[in-house]
């Protein structure tokens, strides 16, 4: 479940409680070099469409063809979105040095045009060297350009965003007092003379050819680490514009966040804006990202510390507190971010204690919302008996106050939880029907996203591998993959997983490749990091290489301990040693009764691995077979109880019952071929023939027989399913029987045939040295 979002409900901020000056608007040094920039554009603008009014033919050549180059500077439109961009980035971020701004007129992505530079020095020195005249005159002549050349179609729009920095900076202008005007100048001075090259025109160098390659190299370095200068100046509305664009990026958990790089701009921002709880909390989902605890702590207190907290009056010139609501919802809300912490860190009494604080808290504030987010988070820490009434409850209460988001993520949640229990599959999907149709009413993209992931996981559990990978495909080609990067990387590992089942490994580790990639997040690298190890320990124990497999199972266990644990017992079975395989599956029992973590399907492959291991022992392998099937059939976990059918059928043909192993293994047949892997298939394809072969005479199989040669086919059907997963001890077993049987029927060419091939296969297995996905 997500941490709550920043605005108000979820927080307890209201950004329109922040007092103080921090939203009054100031002239700085770095808004009159904005004003030079537009009148300096504007007027080049306004004298070109001045000169193509006036249409005066009788100028010199050379007049003409100047006029004809600059007008297709100034009215191109590549150069027109290049200043308006580069205008807006100007109004957006701190303020930048004199010398910085140079950079940024001068760098490659912001391509002026030639004549543009000299002119804006020219009005930058006009400026300084008038005094305060120049610097009135240019507030004047930049409003001028709202009217110009007519009201109609003005060279700048009143409306636009220039216009209305423009508007609002003359504003403040007319309002300053004499001294005021005054001490503006004076800052601006000294902001140009901090500058060196601007005085003399070694600033002008570069401007007409633009600086060399090595220079534009410099200069992309200077540019990337212009926000992290201490002496930047960050007003209220550039941290605001700031902290909502990042915090739609963490909402979404966008790969392309620089967690160093956005602390970074966070310590600057709360420089110049010390009280601003809105970076505290910004910095406390940042650390959330990384797993810093101790960092998101601090930040966490330091956030609702300054959202229900003090603060300074200016009119007063006095410390005075927030309404006593406001300081109670900040410390409810305070308390439910606490437990969203402790919680994401596996802190689960102190989750609990900080949620029941919440609780109380809510209570007596009669605030329904936040009860609502509480019983949410109290549904994911619960491990009491009857938790789905408790969930069923949390649904109705969210339907009943109109919070779609919470109603439809607790949907969810039921149906993932009961998807455990004995739930028909039919019930299960009926419930996500309605998160879908939730989802819809009240356009939630990000739940689309876990719907489908889900949607997929259930089809895998339930062994229908082509609706898995439809519902993956669906997410992939929805607008949701861009809103829910954990569910979209859910579904790439869902098809690489599909693709690496029926022998595509290419394509599977292309898939893989691409989640690393696109998935760096450190919250999602677990997805796809299991599904790789899973894959990997399946490619490497089907191949044989036991050590690489057991390297794959040792890193599952950073992602998935009981995962590891069980194919760690697998390899050792593998190997033939019983012993330590049987010590491991104990082991895994004993720490179930106090974990009840261990997820079903792991549980119900203990039980069958552990009835293989007891084959001496009927009484024991009988009871551990029926109690796995038997939870197997409960939970519709059709490829499970596939398996251990299988493996019944194995009993079964060894004590000697071959019409009984053959009949149980046709049962399934079918369903088999149409839905399992091909390392499924090719083993019931394989065992199929072994009863084929004992079923005329027992374990003694008959010279005469005729069916032989739709045996083989069998056995051929079954090789090639081995081979396309790469199954080498399979694939051999499968030539060894193949050569038996024709060694039977005196097939005398055939079988020299086949033992060419054995050999062949054998020479390659020794010559192979490693294996990769």
């Amino acid at each position: 479940m997500p941490a709550p979002s920043m605005d108000e409900k979820a927080t307890g901020i209201d950004s329109a409680s922040q007092q103080g000056d921090a939203q009054k608007e100031t002239i700085t040094p770095h808004k009159i070099a904005i004003l030079t920039l537009v009148k300096t554009f504007g007027e080049m603008k306004l004298e070109v469409l001045n000169k193509r009014c006036s249409d005066d033919d009788t100028s010199p050549f050379l007049s003409r063809l100047g006029f004809a180059m600059r007008e297709q500077s100034v009215l191109n439109p590549k150069y027109r979105r290049t200043f308006c961009m580069l205008v807006l980035k100007l109004l957006q971020d701190p303020d930048l040095t004199l010398s910085q701004l140079h950079l940024l007129l001068l760098s490659k992505q912001n391509d002026i045009f030639r004549e543009f530079l000299p002119e804006f020095h020219k009005n930058m020195l006009n400026v300084m060297s008038k005094g305060i005249e120049g610097l009135m005159s240019l507030v004047k002549r930049v409003s001028q350009l709202l009217t110009e050349p007519n009201s109609v179609n003005p060279i700048i729009t009143k409306s636009s965003i220039l216009g209305l920095f423009i508007r609002r900076s003359s504003v403040v202008f007319e309002q300053l007092t004499c001294s005021g005007v005054v001490a503006v100048f004076k800052v601006f001075k000294r902001y140009c003379e901090a500058c060196p090259a601007f005085l003399n025109m070694d600033w002008m160098q570069a401007a007409p050819d633009g600086p060399p390659e090595e220079e534009h190299d410099e200069q992309k370095t200077d540019l990337t680490t212009l926000k992290e200068e201490k002496g930047a100046l960050w007003t209220r509305r550039q941290a605001d514009l700031f902290l909502a664009q990042q915090s739609l990026l963490l909402q979404k958990n966008d790969a392309s966040i620089d967690t160093k790089k956005l602390h970074t701009n966070i310590q600057q921002l709360l420089r110049a804006n010390p009280d601003c709880a809105e970076a505290y909390f910004l910095a406390f989902l940042n650390f959330l990202r990384v797993r810093d605890f101790p960092a998101a702590l601090h930040s966490l207190h330091n956030c609702f510390d300054r959202g229900g907290g003090l603060y300074f009056d200016p009119n007063s010139k006095q410390l005075c507190g927030n309404s006593n609501d406001e300081r109670a919802r900040s410390f409810r809300y305070g308390a439910l971010n606490l437990a969203t912490l402790y919680a994401t860190f596996g802190h689960k009494e102190e989750a609990l204690f900080a949620l029941k604080e919440c609780v109380m808290l809510a209570r007596s504030a009669h605030c329904n919302f936040c009860l609502q987010h509480a019983l949410s988070w109290f549904c994911k820490l619960s491990d009491q008996p009857g938790k789905e009434k408790l969930m069923e409850c949390s649904i109705a209460r969210s339907s009943e106050f109109n919070l779609g988001y919470l109603t439809s993520l607790a949907i969810q949640s039921l149906s993932q939880h009961v998807s455990n229990q004995n739930m028909s599959p039919e019930k299960i999907f009926e419930l996500l029907s309605q998160s879908d149709i939730l989802n819809c009413q009240h356009s939630l993209q990000d739940l689309v996203g876990n719907a489908f992931a889900q949607k997929a996981s259930l089809w895998i559990m339930y062994g229908r591998p082509a609706m898995a990978s439809l519902y993956s495909q669906l997410l992939l080609h929805s607008e949701a993959q861009d809103l829910n990067p954990e569910a979209t990387c859910a579904a790439v590992c869902h098809l690489a997983m599909q693709f690496m089942a029926f022998g595509d490994q290419l394509t599977s580790a292309v898939l893989l490749s691409y989640a690393r990639e696109k998935f760096p997040q450190l919250d999602i690298q677990p997805v796809w990091m299991r599904c790789e190890q899973i894959l990997g320990f399946i490619n490497f124990i089907n191949q044989g290489s036991w050590q690489h497999a057991k390297v794959a199972a040792e890193q599952l266990s950073a992602t998935d301990k009981w995962e590891s644990a069980i194919r760690i017992a697998e390899l050792q079975f593998a190997q033939g040693d019983r012993e330590k395989s049987l010590q491991g599956l104990n082991s895994m029992a004993k720490k179930s009764v106090t974990d009840k973590t261990m997820p079903l399907i792991v549980k119900i492959c203990s039980m069958s691995l552990a009835s293989k291991l007891l084959e001496v022992s009927p009484f024991s392998y009988s009871s551990h077979l029926v109690k796995a099937l038997g939870m197997a059939a409960n939970h519709n976990l059709a490829p499970l109880r596939y398996k251990i059918i299988l493996q019944i059928a194995e009993h079964q043909l060894q004590m000697g019952l071959v019409s009984q192993a053959l009949q149980l293994i046709n049962s399934v047949m079918t369903m088999v071929l149409t839905h399992c892997p091909l390392h499924d298939q090719g083993s019931f394809l394989f065992f199929k023939a072994k009863c084929r072969i004992y079923e005329g005479n027992c374990r003694i199989p008959s010279k005469d027989s005729t069916d032989h040669f739709s045996i083989l086919e069998i056995l051929g059907q079954a090789r090639q399913c081995f081979e396309k997963v790469q199954a080498v001890a399979k694939v051999k077993e499968v030539l060894l029987c193949m050569l038996l049987l024709y060694h039977l029927h005196n097939l005398e060419a055939e079988k020299f045939k086949v033992a060419l091939e054995l050999r062949v296969f054998e020479e390659q297995l020794a010559s192979r040295k490693t294996s990769h996905v």
